[in-house]
């Protein structure tokens, strides 16, 4: 520290007495110290032979670490300044071309392109080697990351959700809720609250889950056509992991209980989520069915462990309605009766609707209501409850589909060609069997749906009668004698 040399300042000089006045300067202005004279500085010789072999033993600078511009050319905040300058220029030219991009084309091919520029970018600085810019290689591949990211979200005009950001902070920050007392409460206060250890217990009112089977009482029926059909569950504010439904068989009256699977639950979760429309309380869960009867929900498992409410709404799952015509001879006499049966097929009572041309001339359309004899069942009102049997007595034969013939004898007083058409059948729960589309407007059905349709000729009654021979001009031969017998057909 002897060594060490002094700087020139100090403090200024304190006021001293005038010799031969003994009085002080109050007044002056005190100067600048003067200087020190310099003093020897005697160094002991093994010490500074000791500092030249240190400096000696002293590594060279390694060039990796030096600027590549040398400081000496241009300094580093001048670098660092340069080196942002061109970073905000970039930016400014990508926003640019970002606005200018007509179609995606475009932007994919100016994503590409400004990948490649901030690539360059980064590393290029990297080599540059300016102090306080020199960063490792997680840093500049995150810095990278992170410009592509943004440049997708810039170049294909993705919109950023700053709102759903920012309420999403003041929601941290202020977060309050309606209490049943209508004051604004913070949920965290309530729940991590240290009173409850003295006495106080909080109960926690979770909104009532609940089921239902097929709750719009939609029509439901299969077929050799449509051997598979949907079986919707409503579930309202709770999340099912185990859901039971009990079928009942139409034929034998068996009972079964189906249970659905949480990995299955899953798939019909996902989705119901696609078809959920926002602000919806409950979802809709499509469970394919393949066999008919009355589907009732049995028992239902929220994800707690804990039974969810479910209604009692039954789900009837029957065959579907068809209808058929049985015809008979294609060839009528004017004045008789058509003679044909209709053969319907579905669960009673049964609604067909049928319509007739008469030589291209529309006759309208007629409807017969048809049922068998001694029908007892909950549906011949058109009402359908919301229990459609006992568990006591599960008798639900009166849901089986039952086949009918009605005979259809109509009077053919007109002349010409009849043709008969099926044009829907209704069943007791509303399933419609609709044949009018398989007729094109104008056209004669194809011969894929011959059996609802029937088409055939009436004809004038043949009269028969004898040439030039009656009452008054009988017919005269000899006794012995032969002659033709001239009967006569109308043309």
């Amino acid at each position: 520290m002897n060594g060490t040399p002094l700087l020139p300042s100090a403090f200024p000089q304190t006021p001293k007495t005038i010799p031969g006045t003994g009085r002080r300067k109050l007044f002056e202005t005190p100067s600048r110290s003067q200087p020190r004279e310099p003093r020897a500085v005697r160094t002991p010789l093994r010490s500074a032979s000791k500092s030249a072999s240190k400096a000696s033993r002293l590594p060279p600078p390694n060039p990796n670490d030096v600027p590549l511009i040398p400081t000496n050319v241009i300094d580093a905040p001048s670098q660092r300044l340069y080196v942002v300058a061109i970073y905000f220029a970039l930016n400014a030219w990508r926003i640019y071309e970002s606005l200018t991009a007509s179609d995606d084309l475009d932007s994919t091919w100016l994503l590409l392109k400004w990948a490649t520029i901030d690539g360059i970018f980064l590393v290029g600085l990297q080599a540059l080697r300016i102090p306080w810019l020199e960063w490792a290689f997680p840093t500049t591949l995150t810095l990278f990351l992170l410009h592509a990211v943004g440049n997708v979200f810039l170049m294909f005009r993705i919109p950023i959700p700053w709102a759903t950001w920012i309420t999403g902070l003041v929601k941290v920050a202020y977060d309050r809720e309606l209490s049943v007392s209508e004051r604004r409460v913070k949920p965290g206060d309530i729940i991590h609250n240290a009173s409850l250890i003295l006495g106080k217990q909080i109960v926690h009112i979770l909104p009532e889950g609940s089921a239902i089977l097929n709750p719009d009482r939609n029509s439901l029926c299969l077929d050799s056509l449509q051997s598979t059909i949907d079986l919707p569950i409503r579930v309202n504010q709770t999340d099912p992991v185990l859901i039971e439904v009990l079928r009942l068989d139409l034929n034998t009256g068996e009972n079964e209980t189906i249970s659905i699977p949480s990995k299955q639950l899953k798939t019909l979760k996902k989705k119901a989520e696609k078809k959920h429309a926002p602000g919806q309380l409950h979802r809709d869960l499509l469970f394919p069915v393949r066999k008919t009867g009355v589907y009732r929900l049995q028992r239902v498992v929220d994800e707690s462990q804990l039974d969810v409410h479910t209604r009692t709404f039954d789900a009837l799952v029957v065959s579907c309605p068809r209808a058929l015509i049985k015809n008979s001879h294609i060839d009528k006499c004017k004045g008789e009766l058509s003679d044909f049966k209709l053969e319907v097929e579905g669960t009673p009572p049964l609604k067909i609707k049928y319509s007739r041309q008469v030589n291209n001339l529309d006759r309208g359309f007629s409807v017969l209501n048809i049922q068998p004899d001694h029908l007892r069942s909950p549906l011949l009102n058109g009402r359908t409850t919301a229990a459609l049997y006992s568990i006591n007595q599960p008798d639900v034969s009166w849901a089986q589909s039952q086949k009918i013939e009605v005979p259809l004898n109509e009077s053919l007083n007109d002349g010409g060609e009849w043709f008969y058409t099926i044009e829907e059948v209704h069943d007791a729960i509303g399933n419609v069997a609709n044949y009018s589309t398989i007729f094109d407007e104008g056209d004669r059905p194809s011969t894929k749906s011959q059996s609802q349709w029937y088409q055939f000729s009436v004809h004038e009654r043949p009269q028969l009668s004898l040439q030039n021979c009656n009452a008054q001009n009988p017919l005269q031969v000899a006794k012995g004698d032969s002659t033709r017998f001239p009967p006569q057909l109308p043309s």
